[in-house]
């Protein structure tokens, strides 16, 4: 009689515990542990009292049109054990603070090729163990260092494809164990080293600097020499110290023949000073030749001016001579 009950109570539970069609939104795929809502032109995070949302750890809301994420939009208790949260391709443009509120155990979330511009100083606070971010694709032209200081877990970070110039000194100091940081696709003026040394645990980096997408044919400028094929040298100088595999391109067809050898930057400036150098030499010889054919033709019209002056005077003399003469005849 008691293993019956038993075999009852297992039932129960099993049939408690199964997806059912309440446990799946209208539109999306469902599987043991992934709610696919991708493709379903929702506009914001759906909310519905039967949806069984604990038995899922990955949520999918890629290819949407969820172009404002409001405050507490996971907060229902359903969203408490998601995992893995996909937003890409949502022309996401604005994100709520504290819209991530209740995702406390999310481990990786996806938010690539939207239109974000910047992101709110408290974002990812809620985000503890987040150990993958994926923000690639997006119009970021500055990183606040408090946004990212709560993902203190974080192990992968792409940012590749947005519109950094410049990353504060300060911006990667909690981030000790990212491994892998991805910037390609940026402008970044310059490296400095004393960015990246906190991170201490990385393991791969790709860096762009300058940003061009077009390839340098003809002999680079000393802007496009200079400041970054020796930007290069250092990003992977300190790379070489450092361990870590890198990727750091200017897009100059010829950059890897510079690569190791911190010589040739000195040499490329100093070359590329003595051809300045003696371009402005030939500018100032070139300027004083015009100068000098300037002053002589102003000197010939002189002399012209006073030799037709004298030549009115001579002829107003010989016209008064003559006067004076048929004067005395008379």
């Amino acid at each position: 009689m008691a293993s019956s009950w038993k075999l009852v109570v297992a039932v129960i539970v099993l049939i408690q515990t199964r997806p059912t069609r309440n446990s799946c939104l209208s539109g999306c795929l469902c599987s043991t542990q992934v709610l696919d809502c991708s493709n379903t032109n929702f506009t914001n995070i759906p909310f519905i009292e039967t949806f069984r949302g604990e038995l899922y750890t990955v949520l999918n809301m890629s290819f949407n049109f969820i172009r404002t994420l409001e405050e507490n939009s996971f907060t229902k208790q359903y969203f408490s054990v998601i995992e893995t949260l996909d937003l890409s391709n949502c022309d996401l443009s604005e994100i709520n603070s504290f819209a991530f509120r209740g995702l406390g155990k999310m481990i990786n979330l996806n938010l690539a090729n939207n239109s974000l511009k910047g992101l709110k100083d408290r974002l990812f606070e809620p985000l503890v163990n987040l150990k993958e971010l994926y923000l690639q694709g997006n119009q970021l032209s500055r990183i606040v260092p408090v946004t990212l200081s709560p993902l203190r877990k974080l192990i992968v970070l792409d940012m590749n494809y947005n519109r950094l110039s410049v990353i504060d000194k300060e911006t990667f100091n909690s981030l000790r164990d990212l491994r892998e940081l991805r910037l390609k696709g940026n402008a970044m003026r310059d490296f400095a080293p004393e960015t990246f040394s906190p991170l201490e645990s990385l393991q791969s980096l790709e860096l762009q600097l300058f940003g061009t997408s077009k390839e340098i044919s003809s002999p680079p400028s000393k802007t496009g020499l200079s400041s970054c094929l020796c930007q290069r040298i250092t990003a992977l100088g300190w790379c070489q110290g450092r361990n870590v595999t890198c990727f750091v391109t200017c897009d100059y067809s010829h950059e890897n023949n510079y690569d190791g050898d911190y010589r040739v930057c000195s040499g490329i400036l100093n070359g590329l000073s003595n051809t300045e150098a003696t371009k402005n030499r030939s500018l100032s010889a070139f300027d004083l030749s015009w100068a000098f054919v300037i002053i002589m033709v102003v000197i010939l019209i002189l002399i012209i001016t006073l030799i037709i002056l004298a030549l009115v005077v001579l002829e107003k003399k010989i016209q008064t001579g003559d006067a004076n003469t048929s004067v005395i005849i008379d």
